[in-house]
């Protein structure tokens, strides 16, 4: 069977899934949930690891007269601790690279099925010696405990890993030391537990996932004029570190005669013609240059070496502010703008607001010598 024709198959059957436990992740959520289990292994493994060496040792200095009769169990606790240490190893490196979620699913996975051979080994082992077979079912405990796996992979592992081990105990003498029931009631258990703490933790990254859009709307709004599309002064105080250590091209500009325009027309007009120039001011400066910085003033900071041929740029941004209809303005009126630059090398916060003063202060000198 082909993958696509695999896909074409799973994928209404896991949306059917998801619909009924209510589980609808986005990409960034998915990727946030793995990247959980990842930091969970790197948790857990060293702790783990740590723990079994010192088993490990304890072990062959109480029992090194008769070391032969606890092979099987020395065996056990080094091969537990190498994988432990060698999964610590594997998440340190993935989570300093970010890896993808193929390679941590395929890490949780090879983890469960290498912990449940060592667990059925070891159950097997304790169940043929007339002990009780703890090993096999701490494993899926720890696992349902600690990792979060989507219901259906938790459904197929928990399912297939105990019927394994009970095909196992059937062949040895029929499982006759355990009574099947409630063996399986007992994988039934473990695989609510994945469940439940999966929609939980599902749960959890949805609300707040919500509570960090909320956030960055809250942030958005505060940071931007509505009016124009353009950052506001807030912005600007947020930023105003970002503009320390650059070569900077400071322009303040100012709407000619604007009061005239609310006057004669309305502040509906006005509102339109600052919409406008704002708009055409963002559609040649780009986004992150231009600020409303109050009333009918915009700031645009460039720094050198992005913007090229500052002073022809202004003319031309002069020329189509000149050229603007705005809906119920007499377009024998167009509109002007005086605007001043200034331009320096930053290396404190002083030196940025001397370059906004200086485009500030020509500014005024060009509007006074337009309306004399």
């Amino acid at each position: 069977m082909t993958k696509a024709r695999q896909s074409e198959i799973l994928t209404p059957l896991i949306r059917g899934w998801n619909d009924i436990i209510g589980i609808q992740l986005t990409p960034e959520e998915e990727v946030r949930l793995e990247n959980e289990n990842l930091r969970i292994i790197a948790a857990v493994s060293f702790p783990l690891g740590f723990l079994e060496t010192i088993l490990l040792f304890g072990t062959l200095v109480i029992c090194w007269n008769s070391i032969a009769a606890y092979a099987t169990s020395l065996v056990s606790l080094a091969s537990c601790a190498a994988i432990c240490f060698l999964s610590w190893l594997l998440t340190r490196k993935w989570i300093r690279q970010e890896a993808d979620r193929k390679k941590i699913r395929l890490l949780t996975a090879f983890l469960f099925w290498v912990f449940c051979i060592w667990g059925i080994l070891g159950s097997v082992r304790h169940y043929m010696d007339g002990s009780q077979m703890l090993i096999f079912d701490t494993v899926q405990i720890a696992f349902a405990l600690f990792l979060y796996v989507y219901p259906l992979r938790a459904a197929f592992r928990v399912l297939v890993s105990y019927s394994a081990q009970l095909f196992i105990l059937w062949r040895i003498d029929h499982a006759k030391g355990i009574q099947i029931v409630n063996y399986y009631v007992l994988a039934l258990v473990i695989l609510a537990g994945y469940v439940i703490r999966y929609i939980q933790k599902i749960r959890s990254i949805q609300q707040k996932s919500t509570m960090i859009g909320k956030n960055e709307d809250l942030v958005f709004d505060s940071t931007h004029d509505e009016l124009t599309g353009t950052k506001n002064r807030l912005a600007l105080r947020r930023e105003f570190q970002n503009y320390v250590g650059k070569d900077l091209y400071v322009v303040m500009a100012d709407v000619d005669r604007f009061k005239q325009y609310n006057d004669w027309y309305g502040h509906e007009i006005g509102d339109r013609v600052l919409a406008g120039i704002g708009k055409l001011t963002l559609e040649m400066f780009g986004y992150d240059a231009v600020y409303r910085y109050g009333g009918d003033e915009f700031l645009i900071i460039m720094e050198r070496g992005l913007y090229e041929n500052v002073n022809e740029l202004l003319l031309v941004w002069e020329q189509e502010v000149g050229s603007l209809e705005i809906e119920g303005l007499d377009i024998s009126q167009p509109l002007h703008c005086s605007y001043g630059m200034a331009r320096g090398k930053t290396e404190s916060k002083d030196d940025v607001r001397r370059l906004l003063l200086e485009a500030d202060s020509r500014m005024y000198k060009m509007k006074q010598t337009r309306e004399r």
